[in-house]
């Protein structure tokens, strides 16, 4: 497995010799996903395999590993997520091709010939992060219920109804 990898590959290639790239990716270098984190710290660790499946289907299997920082929506303030990818790409040259395959694995449109392996790793751990981030240890606290005072009945106002049917 490499540990330098290209910014740019041609899938296709990559596929017929069944590559596969693996290393670290410094967060600061992903600038989409920095826009839904607290900072730029850290790094995410991934693995590429590229391969034919039983079906002679084009895949990418993306594995991405690491912790980044994101704002808690509650509290405010930032904690630590974990991310955790494991994922199987198939890949298309056409629209029309993705449209007609029934396929149990995420497509991705090829059309241009290459892939930036950044940008792949980037859109796989955005679609991994929650939209709305909560750090667990802030969860909401549920105001505590005096057992012995036992809530007052309220009558039901469906009752004479009740009374009427069954009479």
């Amino acid at each position: 497995m490499a540990r330098d990898f290209p910014e740019l590959i041609d899938p296709w290639r990559m596929i017929d010799m069944r590559r596969e790239f693996g290393g670290t990716l410094p967060v600061s270098r992903l600038k989409r996903l920095q826009s839904m984190l607290a900072d730029s710290s850290g790094q995410l660790a991934f693995d590429l395999n590229f391969r034919r499946d039983t079906l002679d289907r084009a895949l990418i299997d993306v594995t991405v590993s690491g912790q980044v920082q994101m704002v808690c929506q509650r509290s405010l303030e930032p904690f630590a997520v974990t991310v955790a990818v494991d994922n199987v790409l198939a890949l298309y040259r056409h629209e029309s091709e993705e449209r007609g395959a029934e396929c149990e694995y995420d497509p991705i449109l090829v059309s241009d010939g290459q892939i930036s392996i950044a940008e792949l790793i980037e859109d796989e751990v955005m679609l991994a992060l929650p939209l709305v981030p909560k750090n667990p240890q802030h969860a909401v606290i549920e105001p505590e219920v005096d057992e012995q005072e036992p809530e007052p009945t309220q009558p039901n106002p469906f009752a004479v109804l009740q009374q009427l049917k069954d009479s």
